[in-house]
């Protein structure tokens, strides 16, 4: 029983004197026990009035009771008496007696001896009723206190006075002559020490008085000026006193020097006697040796828990006793704790049993003691976790222990920021319980908090207290908040995107030791529908696709960041879209839909944003640029993707040569003819006819063009024209002028010719002749070989009609038959068969001509000079 916690007690109390001017005898004159029983106790306390010749005895005198005659219920007592000054009607000086009375259960389990005793009294206000009891501060033993003035006083001199007592003896403490004589406190110390070295429950039977006058008194152990009849004096610092008479009192003297010899410091014996509080009556001397040597199994037991050699039996034995409540305070923790360890397992049911027994309201403060005391370690942590599981048990009954642990717990001096941040996020995960003050630890240190942080990031963990925190926070309107918490506030929903940085993110995924933090950032990001969270975890997710992580990112990403999801944050999209990007790069096996997010996105200021976003991104990262122009020219022309190229030429003047570069490779190839669409500016088409092989690109994409933009048919032929120059049909002109006639017909082949060799001589024989030589438009040439094979047996007819003989040989003009080789597979002329060809569709308005259509009629056409007509976009046919 050491120094520790006070408690509160109602007391007794009563006052004995003389109402002033009265020469009556004396009388109570209040108090709240009964008049009777209070005389008693007041008539034991009385030994005599101060002696004006002996001024070492001047008031106040103080007395300590057990028991008293007519009262065998031992109690815990003090009584003063005093005098104001006050005289009585004879003149007389007018003396009072205070009683101050706590009931023995109570004072032992309190463990209050008599210096407790005498300091509480004086503490002790008025009632505010005569007769109510009033509340007395009941401090506990302090046994190192009791022990260094044993020390003081010399060992075998206190000891020897406390084996007389247990002898029945009567003692008497004076004073050597001309020596000092201590002050009442001092001596009240005195008396408190040398019942010290007694079982508590001696203090049943035992009294003392800190001086005694002349009227007999039947007190154990006082300071007088000397001894009377049937009194033992021993004088102070004298050295030893007689030894006792009787046996066991003599044998008890000896154990304690046996103690004393194993060099068990006083304190240990002071604090295993305090804690024997079970009544020892007078007469058995004989019990309380038994209960000296019981101080072997205290130790023993305590020692054997140390070590892990503890025994369930031995606690029992020695709670049976021991109240837990009158040992010493570090004695507590050590068999608490070990009942509490010990519920988990097979001996749970008893442990149980002794800790309601024996329970005791500084349990959370020695559980925590006994957690702290072995550091920072996975042991304190896994025995906080238990401590708090079983004390969780006992939550009914105790209500608030729970919760004081856990405070005591991340709030010890020195802890460990790992490990507290750990047991707080256990603690709300396991048992659902949060603390304020636990949240402030968390909030406020950034070491605390990343631990904490650390733990939610674990695989398999509850997430939903982060959002929690972040509440808390919010709630507490806290000053300063840390980066990984603001980032916290943004993927849980409770901060726009934009209050938060890069940095901020970093700091909540540097918390995780593995790296992967950023994990666990999109996964509550996707649960609260938070895109922008990509672009602030931009630095970390750049790395990821060159990991083992590149397909668990890219799917994240699509829950984050799904196309559905960014079509209103177009930065966002564009930030998703590089990823998997890069994904693709370092894992060809991967089918991720190129740029899906853009694929979604419209209008110019969307748009905007994108490319914005994406030149923030390649604008000092040049691998990541030409992955970007490469994805976003894509394998066929994109409008959406096409204009954001378009900004990304204009605002990143590095990014155009790229660009080019990318164009040009996919003019270059066979499968060119998409990109001939893009809506290219002057300056690049410039730029891609500088570039070798691609002086053609301008004209063919003219030709292309004129149908599309609806120019007139003269045009379009005088754009053939231009192209063709000195160097003929280039392949992708040609392409350009078959697809056309494959679109229209051979009669818009046929006007073409007519229309062109306006233009220049012989260039639509040269066209025909191009075509039939490429050997790539086989069956357009026979298209366009059958009917104009029909259209020389029409003129065949139509000049028989006129009396004109056919030729003998019909020669193609501007050749003979040798320059045009048969097309093999080609129909023989009809010149047999009336000349019926079918209809060819042209754009709408243009040359549609069937049989019997005049030349000049409604079509408009007139040859040989046609006329300028539009052409008119249309599907292809």
């Amino acid at each position: 029983m050491s120094g520790g916690s006070d408690s509160t007690l109602p007391a007794d109390w009563a006052v004995l004197g003389k109402h002033q001017g009265h020469s009556m005898g004396y009388e109570m004159l209040g108090g709240s026990l009964p008049k009777v029983r209070a005389e008693r106790y007041l008539f034991g306390a009385t030994t005599g009035t101060p002696d004006d010749r002996d001024p070492v005895g001047a008031l106040p005198w103080r007395v300590f009771l057990g028991t008293v005659p007519d009262e065998p219920v031992p109690v815990c007592a003090v009584a003063e008496m005093t005098w104001d000054g006050t005289r009585d009607a004879t003149g007389a000086a007018s003396y009072s007696w205070s009683l101050m009375l706590l009931q023995w259960q109570q004072a032992g389990t309190a463990g209050l001896t008599w210096t407790g005793l005498d300091r509480g009294a004086a503490r002790v206000r008025s009632p505010e009723r005569s007769d109510d009891r009033v509340p007395f501060e009941a401090a506990r033993a302090d046994a190192a206190q009791l022990a260094a003035t044993v020390e003081e006083l010399d060992f075998g001199w206190a000891a020897g006075v406390a084996a007389l007592l247990l002898d029945g003896r009567r003692v008497v403490i004076t004073v050597p002559p001309g020596g000092p004589v201590p002050d009442t406190d001092r001596r009240v110390q005195i008396l408190d020490a040398v019942c010290a070295l007694l079982p508590y429950g001696c203090r049943a039977w035992l009294s003392g008085a800190t001086w005694t006058g002349r009227s007999e008194h039947q007190l154990r152990l006082v300071f007088a000026p000397g001894a009377r009849a049937g009194q033992m004096e021993v004088a102070l610092g004298s050295g030893l006193p007689p030894e006792p008479q009787g046996e066991t009192a003599r044998a008890y003297l000896t154990e304690l020097w046996r103690m004393r010899q194993k060099q068990e410091p006083t304190v240990a014996m002071v604090e295993h006697l305090l804690a024997a509080t079970a009544v020892v009556p007078v007469q058995e001397a004989a019990q309380a040796l038994h209960l000296l040597r019981e101080m072997d199994l205290l130790s023993s037991v305590v020692s054997d828990i140390k070590q892990g050699r503890g025994n369930l039996r031995d606690v029992v034995r020695l709670l049976h006793l021991h109240r837990m409540e009158s040992l010493a305070e570090h004695h507590q923790a050590v068999l608490v704790s070990f009942l509490f360890r010990l519920v988990p397992g097979p001996d749970g049911g008893q442990a149980r049993e002794l800790l309601e027994q024996h329970w005791l309201r500084s349990t959370p403060r020695l559980l925590a003691a006994d957690v702290i005391a072995l550091g920072a370690t996975s042991d304190s942590f896994a025995r906080a976790k238990s401590h708090l599981g079983v004390l969780r048990e006992f939550e009914v009954r105790h209500p608030g222990l729970f919760d004081e642990l856990f405070t005591a717990l991340v709030t010890a001096p020195g802890q460990d920021p790992v490990w507290v941040g750990e047991l707080a996020y256990f603690v709300e995960r396991k048992h659902a319980h949060t603390s304020a003050v636990a949240d402030r630890i968390v909030l406020d240190r950034s070491d605390v908090g990343h631990a904490w942080l650390a733990s939610l990031m674990e695989p398999g963990r509850d997430r939903s207290p982060l959002a929690r925190i972040v509440a808390s926070a919010i709630a507490a309107d806290l000053d300063r908040w840390p980066g990984w918490l603001r980032f916290a506030a943004v993927i849980t929903g409770r901060l726009a995107p934009d209050q938060a940085i890069e940095a901020d993110a970093a700091d909540f995924t540097s918390a995780h030791a593995k790296g992967t933090g950023w994990r666990v950032a999109l996964e509550i990001a996707a649960e609260n529908r938070q895109p922008a969270t990509v672009g602030l975890l931009w630095p970390a997710l750049r790395e990821v696709p060159r990991s083992d992580h590149r397909r668990e990112l890219s799917a994240l990403l699509n829950a984050v960041a799904s196309p559905d999801a960014t079509e209103s944050m177009p930065r966002a999209a564009a930030d998703a879209d590089l990823l998997d990007v890069l994904v693709r790069a370092h894992d060809s096996s991967r089918t991720i839909a190129p740029l899906p997010r853009l694929a979604r996105l419209t209008g110019q200021e969307v748009l905007d944003g994108y490319a914005d976003a994406v030149v923030r991104r390649i604008d000092a990262d040049p691998v990541l640029k030409d992955l970007a122009i490469e994805t976003l020219l894509g394998d066929a022309p994109g409008d959406a993707r096409w204009t954001v190229l378009q900004r990304l030429m204009r605002r990143l003047r590095s990014t155009e040569s790229t660009v080019l570069d990318g164009l040009v490779t996919r003019l270059t190839r066979d499968t060119y003819e998409p990109w001939l669409d893009l809506d290219l500016t002057d300056g690049t088409l410039r730029s891609l006819e500088r570039r070798p092989g691609l002086d053609w690109l301008r004209p063919a994409r003219d030709v292309r063009l004129a149908i599309r933009n609806g120019q007139s048919y003269p045009h379009w032929c005088g754009i053939v024209t231009a192209a063709y120059g000195e160097r003929g049909f280039s392949r992708q002109l040609l392409h350009e002028v078959a697809s056309a006639v494959e679109r229209y017909g051979p009669l818009f082949a046929f006007y073409a010719s007519v229309e062109l060799e306006k233009q220049r001589t012989a260039l639509g024989i040269e066209l025909y002749r191009a075509l039939h030589r490429s050997g790539r438009y086989t069956a357009l040439v026979r298209q366009m070989h059958g009917f104009s094979t029909g259209q020389v047996h029409r003129h065949q007819q139509l000049l028989a009609a006129l009396g004109t003989p056919p030729p003998p040989s019909a020669q193609p003009p501007g050749g003979s038959s040798q320059d045009r080789p048969p097309v093999a597979g080609a129909p023989q002329p009809p010149y047999q068969q009336p000349f019926a060809p079918t209809p060819v569709p042209v754009p709408e308005g243009g040359p549609a001509v069937s049989d019997d259509q005049d030349h000049q009629g409604r079509s408009g056409w007139h040859l040989p000079s046609l006329p300028s007509m539009p052409f008119r976009k249309r599907g292809p046919q």
